[in-house]
Formats: structure tokens, C-alpha cells, sequence
């Protein structure tokens, strides 16, 4: 293995890197490669993902790219490969010559860390404001609504993370728990084996979007009835989507996806039994502001550490 030019980069000594990796006992592994780095100071940590999941990666990490650990560095249209030389590769040569392996370096990870907890810090004290208001000001049939929706968005959120290789012990706990290996990838088969792709956006995505958007409508409830009520009943498609590839593609069930199926279900009873018809046309912006807003602050996560 020849990578001098990625050696370079880091400003590493190419003989005590080569002493160093070729004395592990796992050489000339991944592992070997990963534990080289970090005792020489560059620290980071191991990942297989899947390559529908790369557009989320920060721009700067190492993968196998033809058989050679490579640095990838990502440009507008290109990415740059520092390996045994330096080049230019497209998108479609990067995923058809690289494995699943890759190594995401701390400092990424730490700023990442530092953002998600400026996150917490900002999000769950408004649902906390937002449950409270919906208990205290509204009517136990709009609570409820929007006491769905703030589930929602907090499981939707978990499974957003997840896909930055972030576990959530809250998933893992739904899934099955710590001991049952088997339900756990039972769930992640199915959340993996999503198909949708519209702009970027997975099916996850939309279910972020949804719950907030009617959170939001959900505020100026009783006025909004009628639009949370159309909203809800187009949530049957994405009910129905989610059985068809539990039971016909995966054939197994996934508990994270029955509570929010549950969650949409839920919504639906509430708005059909209690709700009116009367509509403004004018709050249908509200889930596609959402939409925007939450595309580009998706784009904006790849950006992190950088």
C-alpha cells in the first residue's frame, strides 16, 4: 500500500506511520489503519455506510478507494483524492471504486456534538412550551393533536441522527432493547431499505417535516381544523407504504415504525371524529416553508466542522 500523498497531508512521518501500521496485529486492516492514525495523534473513528447515506458525510474523510486507503476531499462539482497521488474523481467513480468503509476524524465529530447540544438546548424547551400551552389554553381534542406531533418529531428526529451514525438508545430501546440483536436489525433493515429519494429528502425526512408542519398549523388550533384534517388523511399513503415494505419486502415488523404509524393513526381519529372541514388555502405554505427551511438546514449539517 502506497498513500504518501494522503501521509502528506496529515504531516506524518511515512516511516513511523509504515513501522507503526505494519506492527499492528490486525494489518493490514482497516482497524490497523484507523488505531495508526489515532496513535499518531490524528484521532477519528470507524464507520460502514452505506453509500445512499454519503451525500450526508462532512467534506473531508478517508475511505478504500481501489484497494487503497484514500482521503476524499469533497469540492463543488468534484472530490479530490489524495492517495498515493492527488486527483480529481467524479461522484460515480468515488461510489463504484470505494468499499463502505469510512473514517470520520474527531474534531468533525466534537463540533458536530457541540451543535447538537446548541440544538437541545433551543428545541426541547419549545415543546415543552408548546405541550403546555396545548394543555392549558386548548381543548383536550387539540392537546392531543399536538401532543402526536410532539412525539413525532422527537422519534423523527432520532432517526435523523441515526443516519449520521449517531445511536439512540431511545430506537434501540423501542427496537428491542440492548439484548435483542435481532429485533434491533429487523428495525434498521427496514429504515435502511427506504426507497424514497425526492431532492435528498428519505422518507424519515418527510416524517420530520410532516409532525412539524402540523405542530405548527397545530398552534392556531380551532381556526385550523380543516387543513390538519386534509393533512392528516394524506398520512394514509405513507401508512400504507411503510406496511407494504414491512410485510411484502422485509417481512418482518419494525416497533419504531408501528408508533409512528400509531402516532399518525392517532392524528387521524382525532381530526375525523372531532374536527371541521373549513380549509384557508393560505396555511398550506406552512408545510412547504417547512420543507425548504428543512432542506437547506439538512444541506447546511453536511457543512459541520468546517
Amino acid at each position: 500500500m502506497n498513500f504518501d500523498k494522503l501521509l502528506n497531508h496529515f504531516k506524518l512521518d511515512k516511516p513511523e506511520f509504515s513501522f507503526q501500521f505494519k506492527s499492528h496485529p490486525n494489518y493490514p486492516s482497516a482497524l490497523a489503519f484507523s488505531d495508526t492514525l489515532n496513535f499518531l495523534g490524528i484521532k477519528n473513528d470507524a464507520y460502514e455506510l452505506e453509500k445512499k447515506y454519503w451525500e450526508e458525510l462532512p467534506k473531508e474523510f478517508i475511505t478504500i478507494y481501489n484497494n487503497d486507503f484514500s482521503l476524499i476531499k469533497k469540492e463543488k462539482q468534484n472530490f479530490k483524492l489524495f492517495s498515493d497521488d492527488v486527483k480529481n474523481i467524479s461522484k460515480e467513480d468515488l461510489y463504484k471504486n470505494t468499499t463502505d468503509f469510512v473514517l470520520l476524524f474527531e474534531e468533525i465529530q466534537e463540533s458536530e456534538a457541540k451543535n447538537n447540544l446548541k440544538f437541545s438546548y433551543f428545541i426541547y424547551p419549545i415543546f415543552s412550551i408548546i405541550f403546555l400551552y396545548s394543555v392549558l389554553f386548548m381543548n383536550w381534542q387539540s392537546a392531543l393533536f399536538n401532543v402526536f406531533s410532539i412525539i413525532g418529531i422527537y422519534i423523527s428526529l432520532e432517526l435523523f441522527n441515526k443516519k449520521f451514525g449517531k445511536e439512540s438508545s431511545i430506537i434501540a430501546g423501542i427496537c428491542g432493547g440492548i439484548t435483542s440483536n435481532q429485533q434491533k436489525a429487523d428495525c434498521n433493515s427496514i429504515i435502511e431499505n427506504d426507497k424514497i429519494n425526492i431532492i435528498g429528502l428519505k422518507l424519515a425526512d418527510f416524517s420530520l417535516v410532516y409532525f412539524i408542519s402540523v405542530l405548527v398549523i397545530g398552534l392556531f388550533l380551532p381556526v385550523t381544523e380543516g387543513i390538519l384534517k386534509l393533512l392528516s388523511y394524506t398520512s394514509v399513503l405513507v401508512i400504507c407504504y411503510s406496511f407494504f415494505i414491512q410485510i411484502f419486502i422485509e417481512k418482518t415488523l419494525c416497533k419504531v415504525c408501528l408508533l409512528i404509524i400509531s402516532l399518525l393513526a392517532g392524528q387521524i381519529l382525532v381530526s375525523s371524529l372531532f374536527f371541521g372541514n373549513e380549509i384557508s388555502t393560505k396555511l398550506f405554505f406552512i408545510p412547504l416553508f417547512t420543507f425548504v427551511v428543512f432542506n437547506q438546514a439538512k444541506r447546511k449539517i453536511q457543512k459541520i466542522g468546517h
